[in-house]
């Protein structure tokens, strides 16, 4: 599907098909051809090309998630906080390597949830555990901030424009979908109360990832071995972390 966008110096035509991969057909036209998303598009559009502002993740990277990880395969979804404000990130939840340069980066992010999942899963050491997360994704699990874009040193920058899209994404997986997984994380989990509850599970991380990271604590939570305790609930198999 190809939308052209018009801001105030140019049309662009957006292929979401190419940036939503099979979760295009999640999504209504008309969502995609409003005012709102004609807006937003614009506005990454001038961000990327013509603002003076360095932006994150690369703009390749923006809607990763939605093609690391197929619709047709999702169980899980885990939606954090801000996207890395760093050149480290790749616009996964948490990301890693760049989809450009392919070169291998690890955010603070990163880190800190493999310590959480080290620590609170595998006693300490997991030897298995993949920093690219592409075993995640392969499992079925989608890794996503709730906001897809920002400035560079400045993670929540362009949260409140993202916070539309983000809340229809919920409301259309949730209203679409039966026995999914949905786990939110610090400030993501304002978007818990868009799920379903009689059709879907939800899990909570009130605890920020961001905030542990900026006053270099650890993050630690449980979640995950509760996620699995849900995953197991309805499929009868666990998630490899």
């Amino acid at each position: 599907m190809i939308v052209k966008v018009k801001n105030k110096l140019k049309e662009v035509a957006i292929n979401y098909g190419y940036l939503l991969g099979d979760w295009l057909k999640l999504f209504d036209k008309d969502f995609l051809n409003s005012f709102y998303m004609n807006n937003l598009m614009s506005f990454l559009y001038i961000s990327y090309n013509e603002n003076k502002y360095e932006m994150c993740p690369n703009q390749l990277d923006v809607f990763k998630s939605f093609t690391t990880c197929r619709y047709a395969n999702v169980k899980v979804i885990l939606m954090t906080e801000f996207p890395s404000a760093t050149n480290k990130g790749n616009g996964v939840g948490l990301g890693n390597n760049d989809t450009v340069s392919r070169e291998f980066m690890v955010t603070p992010q990163l880190t800190q949830l493999k310590k959480c999942v080290e620590d609170t899963c595998y006693l300490g050491l997991n030897m298995n555990f993949n920093n690219s997360l592409e075993h995640w994704n392969k499992q079925g699990v989608m890794c996503i901030n709730s906001a897809l874009s920002c400035f560079k040193n400045e993670p929540a920058a362009h949260a409140t424009y993202w916070e539309k899209f983000m809340r229809q994404f919920i409301i259309n997986l949730s209203d679409n979908n039966e026995g999914l997984i949905f786990a939110f994380v610090g400030e993501a989990c304002k978007y818990a109360k868009y799920v379903n509850t009689d059709f879907h599970k939800v899990v909570e991380e009130e605890e920020s990832i961001e905030v542990a990271c900026e006053y270099n604590s650890i993050w630690m939570s449980d979640m995950f071995n509760t996620i699995n305790d849900e995953y197991y609930a309805l499929t009868g198999n666990m998630i490899d972390w």
